[in-house]
């Protein structure tokens, strides 16, 4: 079975003035200061890439997903086999027919005359 990372996994470390999202001693992203404008700030990815401005709360939000995403599909059997967006296509579409869903009978569509009190009920 394969680990799940969560937030309790990943370490925040200050470096200059960047915070610096840590999972041992892999850096995934960072939160640095915009350049431009002061108390603004923007998520560059281990590959370069930087972000829109944010707030700090929110820029580390976003380093943290980034780096989750990152563990988390390199290390899930279902990511791995990059069938990823099918999977979760096809685990909608099962529980949509498990779960039927209830609508107001007042609503103009002609779905069905059978009635469970106010509600009609439809798959």
């Amino acid at each position: 079975m394969s680990t799940i990372y969560g937030r309790r996994h990943l370490r925040w470390v200050r470096d200059g003035s960047a915070w610096v999202m840590c999972n041992g001693n892999t850096e995934f992203a960072r939160a640095v200061p915009d350049e431009k404008y002061p108390g603004m700030w923007r998520v560059r990815s281990a590959e370069g890439r930087l972000s829109d401005m944010a707030n700090l709360t929110w820029a580390k939000d976003a380093a943290a997903s980034m780096a989750l995403a990152i563990l988390n599909r390199t290390t899930a059997p279902h990511y791995a086999s990059g069938d990823a967006r099918n999977s979760a296509r096809d685990a909608a579409q099962k529980r949509k027919a498990r779960s039927p869903a209830l609508v107001p009978s007042n609503t103009g569509s002609d779905l069905s005359d059978a009635r469970m009190s106010d509600l009609q009920l439809f798959a």
